[in-house]
């Protein structure tokens, strides 16, 4: 499949790792391709779930697709609560358009690591069974959730980074200095 890529533009291309490994492979053949990207960074990965997970999970807690307002496995801080709202109450007529509207929202909230934890083993696809590379080793930047305390308290989005290219290191030193963000250095104990 032909890629197409605006001209004069150059790309960072944000995946989990594997995605990060096919594009050095696709790089390492489409020298255009090549020219146009600058940056690959890794998501960090515990592996992929199917959509067996989902089905399960609103099974077990009694949660209809049908219904659903909003959905998110992952809401409200790191690692957070599943969070789904489903339409519930007195279905009423839009006098102004032909759709209906419900009353009320149901919410269920559930820490994320209670309900994925105990699933993490299932629902896994073939291919993340073989996979070495949780950490994104391919990336130039690999990034994602600390799971550690004091950070997993964070309710804004604190993430563990490694970087392995020096313009990364470069540019991001920078964005520290003009005080776009905030870059703590954690020991290699921790």
């Amino acid at each position: 499949q032909d890629i197409k890529i605006a001209s004069g533009k150059r790309y960072v291309v944000v995946g989990i790792p594997c995605h990060i490994e096919g594009m050095r492979k696709l790089m390492a053949i489409d020298k255009k391709l090549r020219e146009k990207i600058i940056g690959l960074f890794a998501i960090y990965c515990s592996s992929g779930r199917t959509f067996y997970l989902t089905e399960h999970v609103f099974k077990y807690r009694g949660i209809n697709k049908e219904k659903l307002s909003y959905f998110a496995y992952r809401d409200e801080g790191c690692l957070g609560y599943m969070v789904a709202k489903q339409r519930r109450g007195i279905r009423v007529a839009d006098s102004d358009s032909e759709t209906s509207l419900y009353k009320k929202d149901e919410v269920y909230k559930e820490r994320y690591q209670s309900y994925y934890h105990p699933l993490r083993s299932f629902f896994i696809p073939r291919r993340c069974l073989f996979c070495i590379d949780h950490y994104g080793e391919l990336g130039d930047i690999c990034f994602g959730d600390i799971h550690i305390e004091p950070y997993m308290q964070d309710k804004v989005g604190v993430n563990s980074l490694i970087v392995r290219k020096r313009y990364w290191k470069d540019l991001l030193e920078q964005c520290k200095a003009d005080g776009t963000i905030t870059l703590d250095e954690i020991s290699v104990e921790t």
